[in-house]
């Protein structure tokens, strides 16, 4: 994804999110064409379900929002970040996940599943949002 792509996913995010420019790149940065979250993990709790769950949410959200996808994110996006971020535990990271499932209209199962963000969804990125950048 070029520079101008990225200012325009970005754009796309802020609208989304309800916050500005600024605050989108506290919170998300492009790394090799990939949207990887960068923000205040700490700021979702002490649990590892519950930082998995605002990943899960924030990311899709967000790649949605800027077009970084086509419809639906793929679980594989999603655990890969969750990975990233050293949170990946294999034998629950399907309850984990189960979390977000209202915020998504879910297709698939485990490694071929889909999530394609639900108003909902976009109501709690807003949230996890603002809570990630202490407001």
């Amino acid at each position: 994804m070029g520079r101008q792509s990225t200012v325009e996913g970005f754009a796309g995010i802020a609208n989304s999110l309800s916050i500005s420019g600024d605050e989108v790149e506290r919170l998300f940065d492009v790394h090799e064409g990939t949207l990887q979250y960068v923000g205040d993990l700490e700021a979702f709790g002490t649990t590892k379900a519950a930082k998995v769950a605002a990943i899960a949410t924030l990311l899709a959200a967000a790649r949605q929002a800027g077009k970084f996808d086509e419809g639906a994110t793929t679980d594989a996006v999603i655990r890969a970040e969750v990975d990233r971020h050293g949170l990946l535990d294999v034998g629950n990271y399907t309850k984990h996940t189960a979390l977000i499932k209202p915020y998504f209209n879910v297709n698939g199962s485990g490694r071929s599943a889909t999530y394609k963000v639900k108003y909902e969804g976009k109501t709690r990125a807003k949230e996890l949002a603002r809570v990630a950048l202490g407001k």
